[in-house]
């Protein structure tokens, strides 16, 4: 069987600690312990803490933009895509909870600077260039990028926390509820619902 890429473990270990501990007490000597790798490996990747932690927010954001590049190229029409996009990303968090909690810290700490806010755009820019496209085929609202992106993007994030924190798990025959409260708060009126037998629906791993 392959071994997972060492770089790859070193990050899953940092957002476990990070949940547990938060970033000041997750040194980088706990890290090499938890992760079963020597400090040198660490600093083999990664200059410093500091540069570690803005390269797996980095590799986080990629991630995250991989879903929203792969959904846009299949063949499925605008609504459609809304759909599966808003079920992948769902799936993504829910898959993948500590990246909920690293995001907040992360934000909220000196670690992130308006310089890197600039420079980590790509995953803003593809979100934005997404609804832009819904609203020049008339699906949307002609509400600013910026505005759509948030009621979308954010309405993944806040049903995820919810998944995470126990409160509200959502059952598969309620998933396209939601997704349907989220398409009409931000569609024109009278847009239709897309064909849902084109859509997975289907929650794995950690969904039910």
């Amino acid at each position: 069987m392959e071994q997972p890429d060492k770089k790859h473990v070193i990050f899953q270990t940092v957002l476990e600690l990070i949940r547990e501990k938060g970033f000041h007490g997750t040194p980088v000597s706990m890290i090499a312990e938890r992760a079963n790798v020597a400090a040198g490996t660490i600093y083999h990747y990664f200059d410093s803490k500091e540069v570690m932690l803005l390269e797996l927010y980095k590799y986080i954001k990629e991630q995250v933009q991989a879903i929203v590049v792969k959904t846009e190229q299949s063949s499925q029409t605008y609504p459609e895509q809304f759909y599966q996009l808003w079920m992948a990303l769902y799936q993504f968090y829910i898959n993948n909870p500590n990246v909920l909690g690293f995001f907040e810290q992360f934000v909220n700490s000196p670690y992130y600077t308006d310089e890197l806010a600039d420079n980590t755009c790509a995953l803003r820019k593809t979100l934005l260039d997404f609804v832009s496209k819904g609203v020049k085929q008339n699906v949307l609202m002609p509400l600013r990028p910026e505005i759509l992106s948030a009621l979308f993007h954010g309405n993944v994030l806040t049903m995820a926390k919810m998944h995470k924190l126990r409160k509200v798990v959502l059952k598969k025959e309620e998933v396209s509820e939601v997704i349907d409260a989220c398409w009409r708060s931000v569609t024109r009126p009278g847009t239709g619902y897309p064909d849902k037998r084109t859509i997975d629906f289907k929650l794995n791993k950690n969904g039910k």
